[in-house]
């Protein structure tokens, strides 16, 4: 915090200071000027489409998601390995699953793969850090039809399964092993998921 401090004072219409407010306030609807600021300073920024991938799915913004997962594919950041390793992984689901993911490597090829490449649209991908956002959560879970439990995110994963038994409910690799131990005893892989 104190170096956003000292760059708002010192050099506030700077990318690093408007990014840096992004990423200090979580993607949140308030910081969305700053993305737009520090994309008017560096628009070719890689790293900005992900960020307005993260606000348009926060803010249920299809469309404009869909604009910025084609940007981010058109980029080439993610190898052929990569976004084949995706395609696999919806693929290895079943029907209308649910795919809790963690990382950026596990989410954005995946979402590619939905908006772009039109692959496995019925799966839903939810992405854990964006789940913090109460109001996100809240509503995914509504529009997914499911039972949504009062939980920190270490245990919002188990609770789901346990509170929405009939969902078919997958969990990306690359979740990380401490969310996962109260688990370990129930999961076994299926394809490239548990």
């Amino acid at each position: 915090d104190s170096i956003v401090n000292v760059l708002k004072i010192q050099d506030p219409e700077s990318y690093e200071y408007n990014y840096l407010e992004v990423i200090n306030n979580e993607h949140s609807k308030s910081s969305f000027s700053n993305l737009e600021k520090a994309a008017e300073i560096s628009p070719n920024n890689v790293q900005l489409y992900i960020d307005y991938i993260i606000y348009y799915e926060l803010t249920d913004n299809p469309a404009k998601k869909k604009q910025y997962c084609q940007k981010l594919f058109e980029s080439n950041i993610y190898s052929n390995g990569l976004l084949e390793y995706s395609y696999n992984l919806l693929n290895s689901l079943e029907k209308n699953s649910i795919l809790f993911t963690y990382g950026e490597h596990d989410t954005y090829p995946t979402l590619i793969q939905q908006e772009v490449k039109s692959i496995r649209n019925d799966v839903t991908v939810l992405n854990l850090e964006l789940l913090k956002d109460l109001q996100y959560r809240t509503n995914k879970y509504n529009k997914l039809k499911i039972k949504e439990p009062s939980a920190s995110i270490d245990n919002l994963i188990n609770k789901t399964i346990l509170e929405n038994p009939d969902t078919p409910i997958y969990l990306s690799a690359t979740i990380n092993p401490k969310i996962l131990s109260s688990l370990s005893n129930q999961l076994y892989i299926t394809g490239l998921a548990f």
